[in-house]
């Protein structure tokens, strides 16, 4: 059995918002990572000369964490921006399915109506009149 173009383009706007899902969670995922790394550079740094702290004895060790969080920082901000390009193109490759499908419904909907009009006007023109009692 062959589908309809609207029973497709409901399939294609299922996956398309599934994939549009996907990247609004890794671009928070990404964005959360970055957040977390900058709030580690910010706690080792406050930490560097505490009295509690290592930070004397082992500085290269704490500059080496804090340029590192930095980083990750960094890339996760540069794959977040990746990301966002990529839900914004989801996003509209899902708002032209979504816009198809509501116009191939429409179709399919206008289609039946006018099938059943036919079907009715047919069986009007060919079912036996009634004679008129006076």
């Amino acid at each position: 059995m062959t589908q309809s173009r609207k029973d497709r383009l409901k399939k294609v706007l299922t996956l398309q918002e599934q994939l549009k899902h996907l990247h609004e969670t890794r671009h928070a995922m990404l964005l959360s990572g970055a957040v977390a790394a900058e709030k580690e550079a910010v706690e080792i740094m406050q930490r560097i000369g505490a009295d509690d702290s290592l930070s004397d004895i082992f500085p290269d060790i704490y500059h080496r964490r804090v340029a590192r969080a930095n980083q990750l920082r960094a890339e996760h901000q540069a794959n977040a921006r990746v990301e966002a390009q990529r839900l914004a193109q989801a996003n509209a490759r899902t708002d032209i399915v979504q816009r198809n499908y509501r116009e191939a419904r429409q179709m399919d909907d206008r289609q039946h109506s006018e099938k059943e009009q036919l079907e009715s006007i047919e069986r009007a023109r060919f079912s036996p009149s009634k004679p008129a009692t006076s």
